[in-house]
């Protein structure tokens, strides 16, 4: 007697099968994803730590390129911790106190503190002037990193730092948006990479944990060092090229982005034009002032948006001839950081209910 078969089932109901089967398996295996300790899941996803270096940064989807690593890190000899909101600087309450005056910096290595201890830097001076000044519980933080240009910066302080819910946020950008680089930013970072259908992957427990996998592997095998790799402060294997980083019409956007941010978010935006050690009066070797183009383009936006502007160059045009006031061309050391801060302290914004 021949035995019976059974009747192939038809290609379309085969595929629909193996589909349903696809998706409950992703879908138990995203279930178990969410079961395992956050460290592995993440959404900020690799650290760079070089041996012998002592950098510990993070790269993550959120804000492109290198960013600082949640809750310490090093540059550098220097030491760092962050806050809650990923910003260099002691932590505070979520919820801000009625007596609070909150003032976050936005910018690079140089509003960071390259080198410098936290009380040493811009921000960090500032809080300990304003809070003599005011004798009010005066809040600072920096929403800074190495290496960020204002694309960047636009980035950090919409998705991470206007939740401290400042007052007045200090916009500090220059430095690094003139580095000449084999790219713009723009092109390498692909600002808009994770709008649309990419952004739901990023929800994803377990294309967190996989992507994160992945790129640790890249690290340990010394991939992430590629020329493509955004470098920050002090890094001597800064890639060079003919392009600036940010150009001048690229930068007056982003300044003009993060003051109607700032704006949106109830705190009063300030610009801080940064100096550089050729702005020195007894400063013989070179006399003219790196970026004056993106100087201009601050001081152009500053009057054509009505921004309170601290001009670091024109207050060191009348700086006195002492130690420490810059540690390379252009990172201040403890005394620049200071005068800075003075000049700040004239500027910024302070409590209304305070008296000057």
């Amino acid at each position: 007697m021949t035995p019976r078969t059974r009747p192939a089932l038809p290609l379309s109901r085969r595929l629909g099968f193996s589909v349903l089967v696809t998706v409950g398996l992703l879908a138990l295996l995203e279930g178990v994803a969410w079961l395992l300790p956050s460290s592995l899941t993440a959404r900020r996803e690799i650290v760079l730590s070089r041996p012998g270096q002592g950098e510990a940064m993070v790269a993550n989807e959120d804000v492109p390129g290198w960013d600082l690593n949640y809750p310490e890190g090093w540059l550098g000899n220097q030491h760092y911790t962050t806050n809650q909101w990923r910003m260099r600087g002691p932590e505070h309450p979520v919820e801000k106190p009625a007596n609070a005056w909150r003032v976050i910096f936005v910018g690079d290595s140089a509003i960071f503190g390259y080198l410098l201890g936290w009380p040493d830097t811009i921000p960090g001076q500032l809080e300990r002037l304003s809070e003599q000044r005011y004798g009010v519980d005066y809040q600072v933080a920096a929403c800074a990193a190495p290496g960020h240009s204002s694309a960047q910066s636009v980035y950090k302080l919409s998705r991470h730092c206007l939740g401290f819910q400042p007052d007045v946020v200090v916009i500090g950008n220059r430095n690094s948006d003139g580095t000449m680089d084999i790219a713009t930013d723009r092109e390498r970072f692909q600002l808009q990479a994770w709008s649309g259908p990419a952004s739901l992957l990023q929800r994803l427990a377990l294309y967190r944990l996989i992507r994160n996998r992945w790129l640790a592997a890249r690290v340990a095998s010394g991939a992430s060092d590629t020329p493509e790799r955004i470098a920050h402060g002090g890094d001597p294997s800064a890639p060079k090229g003919e392009f600036r980083r940010v150009p001048p019409e690229e930068y007056e956007e982003n300044l003009r982005e993060m003051i109607r941010l700032s704006r949106e978010a109830g705190a009063q935006p300030v610009l801080l034009l940064l100096p550089v050690v050729f702005d020195l009066p007894w400063y013989q070797l070179q006399k003219t002032p790196l970026n004056d183009e993106y100087n201009q383009v601050m001081r152009k936006v500053a009057q054509q948006e009505s921004v309170p502007l601290a001009d670091g160059p024109e207050w060191f045009a009348r700086a006195p001839m002492v130690n420490d006031i810059f540690v390379d061309s252009v990172h201040p050391g403890r005394t620049g950081a200071l005068f800075i801060a003075e000049l700040l302290d004239q500027v910024v914004p302070g409590p209304p209910q305070a008296q000057r």
